[in-house]
């Protein structure tokens, strides 16, 4: 079977199939700065150590239940183990909760402006937002079910293990 948790390897495949099956709090723009994607919203307090982060409105999961904060306070802490600008970013922090339903809240123990960039980075493990159930699980063993929040759902009924695709070997038209 292969490894498909973005967030137990930083294999490419594993981390690409992440980018289509699972959303991220934070995406890259075309010069590479960080910009809300799941996150409707954010403002700062405390001289920089405190974030609100508002999640968009209908958000889902492939399962149709909402996403919520959370989903996403639990998404992040798995993440935070295993990423190394997610441990920077946990380090500096003194605590992650989900305010209300739509309210993620960093209470930092010193600024660190880059937190955007931290959670919609595209290289290594991505910061990938799945539910709770799933994200609550060892960041250190691969969850085994695809749940998640991305603009494609994996469907392990349908995959064929070898099958490439149906295009010819030259890539051309079918």
């Amino acid at each position: 079977m292969p490894l498909l948790d973005p967030i137990v390897t930083s294999a490419y495949i594993s981390r690409n199939h992440g980018f289509v099956v699972f959303d991220t709090l934070f995406g890259q723009d075309s010069e590479f700065k960080a910009q809300p994607q799941m996150v409707d919203g954010f403002t700062t307090e405390a001289d920089g150590k405190t974030w609100r982060l508002t999640l968009r409105d209908g958000l889902r999961f492939h399962d149709g239940t909402p996403v919520l904060a959370r989903d996403c306070v639990a998404s992040i802490n798995r993440w935070g183990k295993r990423d190394a600008f997610g441990q920077a970013l946990m380090a500096a922090n003194d605590e992650l909760l989900a305010a209300d339903d739509k309210t993620i809240v960093f209470r930092l123990k010193r600024p660190f402006p880059l937190l955007p960039d931290a959670l919609g980075k595209i290289a290594g493990n991505m910061c990938a937002i799945m539910p709770e159930r799933l994200a609550s699980s060892d960041p250190y063993k691969p969850i085994t079910e695809m749940v998640g929040s991305g603009p494609f759902r994996y469907v392990a009924a349908e995959r064929v293990p070898g099958a490439l695709s149906d295009r010819p070997p030259s890539g051309g038209p079918l």
